[in-house]
C-alpha cells in the first residue's frame, strides 16, 4: 500500500494530459502539411525544401542515470531551425518489488538546430521546462514486511533540458538515437533513448 503526502498521481495525469493535447494538436498539423505537400510536388526541389516546414511527433524510450526513461514530443523544423515541446519521465528501476522510490517527470520547451544529409538528421536543441521531482520512503516502525507503506514528497523545480540525436527517415517514418539530459536544482539525470518518429520529416 502506498500513502503520498502530496498528489503525485493528479501530478502524473496532467502532464499527460499536456502531452496527448500537443499530440493532437501534432496530428492536426500534419494533416494540413499533407494537403500541402500535394501543391508543392510540381515546384522545383530546392524551392519545396525552402517552403516547406517539417512537422513530427517523437515516442521514445531507454535508460538514465536514475532508471527506466520515457518521453512524448512534437517537434517543427523549418530552414535550419527547430522547436519542439517534449514530455519525459524517469523512474528508479523497481520489478517485482516496492515502488519506484524517485520519480521525475519534465514538461519542456526546446529550440536548437539541425543538418539534414539526405535520409539523416543531425540535431542538438536545450531550453526550458518544469519537473516534478517525487521521492518515497517506507514509513517508519512496519512489521508487516508484505504490507509496506511509504510517505512520499514532490517538488516543483525549473530544468534546462539539452538533446542531441540522429535521425535515419524515409519522408514521413523514422527512427534515431538520442542523448538527453535534464539539469534542476534537484536532480541531474542523463542517459540514452532509442527515438521513433511519424510525421511530414522532409
Amino acid at each position: 500500500m502506498l500513502t503520498q503526502t502530496t498528489g503525485t498521481r493528479g501530478k502524473v495525469r496532467s502532464i499527460w494530459r499536456i502531452s496527448f493535447t500537443f499530440v493532437l494538436a501534432g496530428s492536426c498539423l500534419l494533416a494540413n502539411s499533407a494537403l500541402a505537400s500535394d501543391e508543392a510536388s510540381t515546384r522545383p526541389v530546392s524551392e519545396i525544401d525552402k517552403l516547406s516546414p517539417s512537422v513530427y511527433l517523437t515516442l521514445a524510450g531507454g535508460f538514465g542515470s536514475i532508471g527506466l526513461v520515457g518521453l512524448v514530443g512534437l517537434t517543427f523544423e523549418v530552414g535550419p531551425v527547430q522547436f519542439g515541446v517534449r514530455a519525459s519521465t524517469t523512474s528508479a528501476l523497481s520489478i517485482l518489488g516496492p515502488p519506484s522510490l524517485q520519480l521525475d517527470e519534465d514538461v519542456s520547451l526546446l529550440a536548437g538546430i539541425f543538418r539534414r544529409e539526405g535520409a539523416t538528421r543531425f540535431y542538438l536543441s536545450s531550453g526550458v521546462g518544469v519537473a516534478t521531482i517525487t521521492r518515497r520512503h517506507p514509513k517508519p516502525d512496519q512489521d508487516d514486511t508484505w504490507s509496506i507503506q511509504y510517505d512520499g514528497t514532490d517538488e516543483d523545480v525549473v530544468s534546462i533540458p539539452f538533446q542531441a540525436g540522429v535521425i535515419w527517415d524515409a519522408h514521413f517514418v523514422g527512427i534515431g538515437l538520442a542523448v538527453f539530459a535534464n539539469v534542476n536544482s534537484k536532480v541531474k539525470d542523463g542517459g540514452i533513448v532509442l527515438t521513433l518518429h511519424a510525421g511530414k520529416m522532409r
